[in-house]
């Protein structure tokens, strides 16, 4: 019993890194259009069954999502700075500097503090404020 329970779970684990290897039905299908067209989760897209004309939309939809995460200037290690434009990438890089400036300007987080990104007005005014939270 058990042997015929662990090749079911090799022909499952099978079918789902291969998502090729069996024909998907329309409502799948639909399904995977419409995960793909958020943009929000590239790897759960099965591109493969795009048209080129979705693969164009999908395309487009994961570099604005991109986008929105790159310019919240928080999700540095999310954020695919190889898909930004030259002026997209100035942009991104003042909300990671203003982000980690807002983050230093609390003092209650020094290790998250990139201090090679601020003025050095700046990092004095980020040293008073981690004094104060220091004295509670």
């Amino acid at each position: 019993m058990h042997w015929a329970l662990f090749l079911a779970a090799i022909m499952m684990a099978q079918v789902v890194a291969s998502p090729c290897a069996y024909a998907q039905t329309d409502l799948e299908r639909a399904q995977n259009l419409d995960r793909c067209l958020s943009g929000k989760y590239p790897s759960a897209c099965i591109h493969e069954w795009l048209t080129p004309e979705e693969k164009k939309n999908v395309e487009a939809a994961e570099r604005q999502e991109n986008l929105n995460t790159c310019l919240t200037g928080r999700f540095n290690a999310l954020c695919k700075k190889n898909l930004l434009t030259d002026s997209e990438l100035k942009e991104v890089l003042a909300a990671e500097r203003a982000e980690n400036l807002r983050t230093c300007m609390t003092g209650r987080y020094p290790s998250l503090c990139d201090r090679s990104q601020l003025t050095s007005e700046q990092l004095l005014e980020v040293q008073k404020a981690e004094r104060r939270a220091a004295e509670f």
